[in-house]
């Protein structure tokens, strides 16, 4: 599931299709977009609920991300779903890219991640939407393999979990330098952490969840903030 920043749409994935959700004194249908074929896809939500993208990640065919957007009339009460520029495939046909994805606050900014097939390595693309089509901005080699992933508000801040087959968890924060154009990695990396990450608005508070060293079957969560940025 994915929740808009107000808390007002949702967006839940089921086999085959996306449903939305919108709040009004209660849950209101908001749209089906339907993916044939697509048994387990991921999604994320723009901060006003009107942009959602969605992942097509598969071990054994073609990969793919759509985004969609609400173009709804103002005088309507009927979502109008239609795709913002081109379906995005990954590197290879197998190694689940779309498992991961996040949008920026306006939903121009697209992070998609690939935890890797085994032949290829994980990676991240990060895609900018112009003049109606997705630009890729920069990919990012992921080591390990890649667990979760999380954007900031304006799409400048990458938070990037990965572990070893589920062991020896790291979190690596990354900042875009347009001056430079290229990501930089923000402060230290998090060891024992990064099963689970979550970005604050501005980039500059994390929250991330790992393992408790001593203990096999219990988690746990800890905040970090970034002292300078």
């Amino acid at each position: 599931v994915a929740l808009s920043a107000d808390g007002l749409v949702v967006a839940r994935s089921g086999i085959q299709v996306v449903d939305l959700f919108q709040y009004d004194y209660s849950w209101k249908p908001y749209g089906s977009i339907s993916l044939p074929g697509v048994t387990s896809p991921t999604v994320a939500v723009s901060r006003d609920g009107k942009t959602v993208a969605i992942g097509a990640p598969s071990s054994y065919s073609k990969n793919y991300v759509i985004v969609k957007h609400n173009h709804q009339k103002t005088d309507s009460s009927t979502p109008n779903w239609q795709q913002l520029g081109q379906s995005i495939s990954g590197m290879g046909d197998s190694d689940l890219f779309g498992n991961f994805v996040s949008l920026s606050a306006n939903g121009k900014t697209l992070a998609v991640g690939a935890p890797g097939d085994g032949i290829n390595q994980s990676y991240v693309r990060v895609y900018d939407y112009e003049k109606s089509i997705w630009k890729q901005r920069a990919e990012l080699e992921v080591g390990q393999t890649l667990e979760s992933m999380s954007i900031s508000i304006d799409g400048q801040v990458v938070a990037l979990g990965t572990s070893s087959s589920f062991s020896n968890p790291n979190v690596t924060v990354y900042k875009y330098d347009a001056t430079q154009m290229e990501w930089k990695q923000v402060g230290q990396s998090l060891k024992g952490f990064g099963l689970s990450v979550s970005l604050s608005a501005d980039g500059t508070r994390l929250a991330a969840g790992g393992d408790v060293p001593s203990s096999s079957t219990m988690g746990r969560v800890q905040v970090f903030a970034l002292k300078e940025m």
